[in-house]
């Protein structure tokens, strides 16, 4: 492994990519998250440096992380300041503007602090990258891709939000949102099944 990518980065960009090479077998890809066909072959790589149990504790521990990073942005941030803005709570471009705000530090600068934290956190406990067939240029513009992927999402989550939930407040979004959740509740213990069988079934796999 080179010397000249930061380990913790290494571990940070493994762990991305096993979880994306997961959704691309499954032939999931979100917006804005899209990546060549290289660019797979080239995660799908570095996913191979990680276990399933391995990411199962990163994600466990990245979660803790982001969930107080979160709390605190809000807490302490977003909602004193939409307090502080407008005192008499009248203005719903006030509070909207805030929590747009809050929303976009929290996936923006949020993610990227909790994902470091828990690279960190391995590193301490005396975890450290597994050595794959990428080269470090190419680590660095993943990672460099994922940091400017995350950014646009915040800044598109945070303008978005305020529309969504005055949509969401009328009769028909309240409608549309209610049967959104209905299908997320029924689908999403089949999708976690799916992923934790293509993961097991990743890890026997042999290359």
């Amino acid at each position: 492994m080179s010397d000249a990518v930061s380990p913790s980065v290494r571990i940070i960009l493994q762990h991305w990519a096993y979880n994306i090479t997961l959704l691309h077998n499954l032939g999931v890809s979100y917006p804005g998250f899209g990546y060549s066909e290289e660019e797979k072959q080239q995660l799908g790589q570095l996913a191979k440096g990680v276990t399933v149990s391995g990411h199962l504790g990163f994600g466990a521990l990245n979660a803790l992380y982001f969930l107080c990073l979160a709390g605190l942005v809000m807490g302490y941030g977003a909602i004193p300041l939409a307090f502080l803005l407008d005192p008499s709570h009248q203005s719903a471009g006030v509070f909207f503007g805030c929590l747009g705000l809050g929303l976009a530090l929290g996936i923006g600068l949020g993610i990227p602090t909790a994902m470091g934290l828990t690279a960190l956190t391995l590193r301490w406990l005396g975890k450290e990258p597994q050595p794959t067939e990428v080269d470090a240029e190419t680590v660095v513009a993943l990672y460099r891709k994922l940091h400017h992927q995350l950014m646009r999402a915040a800044v598109v989550a945070g303008v978005l939000i305020g529309p969504f939930v005055l949509f969401g407040m009328t009769q028909v979004g309240g409608q549309l949102l209610e049967f959104v959740k209905r299908v997320v509740v029924t689908v999403t213990p089949f999708a976690l099944v799916l992923l934790i069988l293509s993961a097991l079934l990743r890890g026997e796999k042999k290359y």
